[in-house]
């Protein structure tokens, strides 16, 4: 008679190695929205991202999003310094990807409560504008978070009107 006391099952399993820090894992189910909430406007990227405005350092944030701009998640994608907040295409992209998001939007804070972007700031949005493209997710927006006031690349695009829009 065949025994199945759990010792005697473990001693065939085949040994696995300790999982790597490097393992990715892809689940082929449908991305879990967190929201119902469709994005429309920067308005609601500020509303989502308010919470950083009074933050001591910035933080680089990418709300992923489905084909009905509905939020599929939002993740921190770089804590940065003072002034500063180092951030590579490839570290923005690799959660969406996982998360079939079919657009982004990024946003940060500015510490010092002025979101007029910098050279680095529109340098950027721009290297992730092309990033987008390239593999399929468009970059909706980047709003950076000032103190009760908010920029918007896409409408300083369309508007051209002012610095800053307040909330």
């Amino acid at each position: 008679m065949p025994t199945t006391a759990p010792e005697k099952q473990q001693h065939l399993q085949p040994q696995s190695a300790p999982p790597s820090p490097y393992d990715v894992s892809i689940s082929l189910d449908r991305p879990i929205r967190i929201s119902e909430q469709q994005i429309r406007s920067p308005t609601d990227v500020y509303s989502l991202m308010q919470h950083t405005q009074h933050l001591d350092r910035e933080a680089f944030y990418c709300l992923h999003l489905d084909a009905r701009h509905a939020l599929l998640s939002r993740e921190l994608v770089h804590m940065g310094t003072l002034n500063a907040s180092l951030v590579h295409p490839r570290e923005v992209f690799k959660a969406a990807i996982l998360r079939s998001a079919a657009a982004i939007i990024v946003s940060h804070n500015h510490p010092s409560g002025d979101p007029a972007p910098s050279a680095d700031d529109l340098s950027l949005t721009n290297r992730l504008k092309d990033a987008g493209q390239l593999i399929g997710i468009e970059v909706l927006d980047h709003v950076i978070i000032g103190n009760n006031c908010f920029y918007s690349f896409t409408d300083e695009a369309l508007t051209n009107m002012s610095s800053h829009s307040t909330k």
